[in-house]
């Protein structure tokens, strides 16, 4: 294993598949030291910043006094994990800073109108139902803003239906198909 010498930090390249592998906790000061200065992306909770050498990765910068939403998404991950059905449509959540300011997580970029064939079914739970809360990397859609949630249906692990605007999308694919006039 090649460690990767930025400063301070404990990162460091597997041999396995050449991906950066982070502890699951660093300071905010480490992390501050991987990322851009500028953000690329942003939402009402928090900012996305790209890291200077890992394109596999993003981290999530709250931008509220609470960093609640980057502190969810964390617990959400560490319980879905080792669920298969769970895992497969989650973002991966890689470290999570010690005052939970910031959040790495798993790369994925933007959808557009094809892909909403494509959006997997998502947990009861999950409230942020927009394309923008998905993502997709080498083929395979993910949510990757999970950070509002039903906290009443939070426990619920049954899959429902994709969100209105994919399910629109796959019933009228459906139609069109059964009906190619």
């Amino acid at each position: 294993i090649a460690y990767a010498l930025a400063g301070n930090n404990r990162r460091r390249r597997t041999e396995k598949d050449g991906r950066m592998s982070y502890p699951s906790v660093m300071t905010d000061a480490e992390i501050e030291a991987l990322i851009e200065a500028e953000p690329f992306g942003h939402g009402s909770a928090r900012k996305a910043y790209r890291l200077k050498d890992d394109p596999d990765c993003i981290v999530k910068k709250s931008i509220q006094t609470r960093p609640s939403s980057n502190m969810l998404e964390w617990t959400i991950w560490l319980a879905a994990k080792n669920h298969p059905d769970m895992a497969k449509i989650l973002g991966a959540c890689f470290c999570l800073s010690d005052t939970g300011q910031y959040l790495i997580m798993e790369r994925l970029d933007d959808i557009e109108a094809a892909d909403y064939l494509l959006v997997p079914k998502v947990p009861e739970w999950f409230n942020d139902r927009k394309p923008t809360a998905f993502g997709k990397r080498n083929g395979v859609m993910k949510i990757r803003d999970y950070g509002l949630v039903d906290h009443d249906a939070l426990l619920n692990r049954a899959l429902t239906f994709p969100p209105a605007f994919a399910h629109n999308v796959q019933v009228a694919a459906q139609l069109k198909a059964q009906n190619p006039s």
